[in-house]
């Protein structure tokens, strides 16, 4: 990934393989270049599978949590660990999240449209609005 932000060729003698990572590129590109780094060395997962199986992990002890603090940090692991997932599939996250942004938000539009006849969709109950949501995806999936 060519990124000027992620370049060790302007320091000479980098303490760790991370240093140099400008804490100003947006956290899914440092998220990347970490990945890509530690790759580089063998600290990786073999397959897309076994970064799957983390995610996983990272996803039920979400869940477990109760703290703010503990939820915050697992939160981090399990982006993080996505992030990883989708280096190693070569899909760009922040393409991917751009692309379901455009998705939800026809969607919704959608949603909009077909409570409109029962009053907008601050009128309506959780249980319509999933209907209209599910009507909404299969007219865009």
């Amino acid at each position: 990934m060519p990124n000027d932000s992620f370049s060790d060729e302007q320091h000479a003698n980098p303490k760790s393989l991370l240093d140099h990572i400008s804490d100003d590129a947006p956290v899914i590109d440092q998220a990347r270049e970490i990945g890509r780094r530690c790759a580089e060395v063998g600290f990786e997962w073999a397959t897309a599978a076994e970064v799957m199986k983390k995610v996983e992990e990272e996803l039920r002890e979400l869940q477990s949590e109760t703290s703010r603090e503990r939820q915050t940090a697992e939160l981090g692991d399990l982006l993080f660990s996505l992030i990883q997932w989708a280096r190693k599939q070569e899909i760009d996250p922040r393409e991917a999240l751009r692309l379901q942004m455009i998705r939800f938000k026809s969607r919704f539009k959608n949603v909009e449209r077909l409570a409109e006849p029962f009053g907008g969709v601050a009128a309506c109950s959780l249980e319509q609005l999933e209907s209209f949501w599910q009507e909404s995806k299969r007219i865009q999936p």
